[in-house]
């Protein structure tokens, strides 16, 4: 979610993922010029929203085409060689406009025109005060950028990449408030912290788990040294490492710890243990394997980092097993997968599926999908009442319909008003 704030320039468009967006700044040149010419220092981008299981976290990014000026005391001393100075760079920055205390780890890129990240730079677990910045004094070359031949500035538009993921541990209180500064916030511009001075320690650090992440992947799409088969109701056969999976979910560990007579577990059917195959007859191969992929690597193919994947399915067929993916992370307690399947439905919503995805989110405890959906249809109920599908309403549990209504009523009302 979006909105317009009065000084903002360009457009944002959100990414698969809930925590992704992207910042398009179109005319740039003239952008550009208006800040040679004294207008302005910096422009913004609109706000946009992330969530918790506590609150919608706000925030906007910022930036300094002809670099962010630096403290008095900086500029008084000489320039350090090698390093870029004055206008030759760009500032980039990402506000928190919260009054709320939280640790996030941010990326800042630009994008070129073949949509690849150009000066990718990360700020790791970066505690936000209230109203706080982060980000880089010395971005990017303003040189690089502008050069054609680099296609930075296709069709005159800049795009800039950020993705937020936060922390889980946002300050709250017992009864699930959040914790809030009283006090009077200082200006951002006089909040700002500069990210330049990343530990190289964590960024190795960073490289090195991102490494490992591959390896596991490669493991898991080779089926190297797999000492189990999972055998899906579609006919397909799926290698994996019962070590893995006993690791990351309970339902596993249960299944690989039973005896190895053939014994019927109510999630998959382990036959001759020392053969090591699993029959799942209610999960379709394109499901199984991204479930399982979860369980290798924390992530599936949704995820944009994942695109260059050789193995990567396109955005309708994301589509179509994600509803099928939260209902077997439901099953097998991979309680991250079926976080980023919520999140995938909430940004599919439309007035055609929302009432099967508020079915299946009173099905399957989905909350936080559960939640956006009835907001959904409150919103746009005059349409939804004709849907073939309105019936089903009738099939929830009794506490979800009284949320509905007192929903759509307020909805109403609000509409009223205004």
């Amino acid at each position: 979610m979006t909105t317009k704030n009065d000084d903002s320039v360009g457009e944002l468009q959100q990414t698969e993922l809930s925590y992704k967006q992207k910042w398009i700044v179109k005319n740039f040149s003239e952008v550009d010029y208006a800040c040679r010419s004294g207008q302005s220092n910096k422009i913004v981008s609109p706000h946009f929203f992330t969530s918790n299981d506590y609150v919608d976290l706000e925030w906007r990014l910022s930036l300094y085409p002809r670099g962010k000026p630096a403290p008095a005391a900086a500029a008084a001393a000489p320039a350090v060689t090698g390093t870029i100075t004055g206008n030759r760079c760009m500032s980039l920055y990402v506000e928190s406009l919260n009054d709320v205390c939280l640790t996030a780890t941010v990326s800042l890129a630009f994008l070129n025109c073949n949509n690849e990240r150009i000066a990718e730079k990360t700020l790791l677990n970066k505690q936000f005060g209230p109203r706080q910045s982060y980000g880089y004094r010395q971005f990017i070359d303003r040189k690089y950028v502008l050069v054609e031949c680099n296609s930075v500035l296709p069709n005159d538009s800049l795009t800039v990449h950020c993705e937020i993921v936060l922390d889980a541990s946002l300050c709250s209180n017992d009864d699930g408030s959040t914790d809030r500064n009283d006090g009077s916030s200082s200006s951002s511009d006089d909040n700002d912290d500069d990210g330049d001075d990343n530990d190289p320690g964590e960024i190795d650090e960073l490289k090195r788990r991102l490494r490992e992440l591959g390896d596991y992947e490669k493991l898991f799409e080779s089926g190297e040294f797999s000492d189990v088969i999972f055998s899906t109701r579609d006919g397909a056969k799926i290698p994996a490492h019962r070590c893995v999976l006993a690791s990351r979910s309970p339902v596993f560990h249960a299944m690989f710890s039973r005896a190895s007579s053939c014994r019927s577990n109510g999630v998959g059917k382990l036959e001759h243990q020392q053969q090591g195959v699993v029959e799942v007859k209610d999960v379709g191969h394109k499901v199984l394997k991204e479930l399982l992929r979860f369980a290798y690597t924390g992530r599936w193919l949704t995820d944009e980092q994942n695109s260059s994947s050789s193995s990567h399915k396109s955005s309708s067929d994301c589509d179509e097993i994600s509803a099928d993916l939260l209902v077997a992370a439901e099953k097998y307690s991979l309680q991250g997968l079926k976080d980023l399947c919520e999140k995938r439905l909430v940004s599919r919503l439309s007035t055609k599926n929302a009432v099967e995805y508020l079915k299946l989110a009173d099905t399957y405890g989905a909350d936080r999908l559960k939640k956006r959906t009835i907001e959904f249809v409150a919103a746009h109920s005059d349409e939804i009442v004709h849907n073939p599908d309105f019936q089903l309403l009738g099939d929830l549990h009794r506490s979800v319909i009284c949320e509905l209504f007192k929903a759509t009523v307020e909805q109403k009302t609000t509409s009223t008003k205004q």
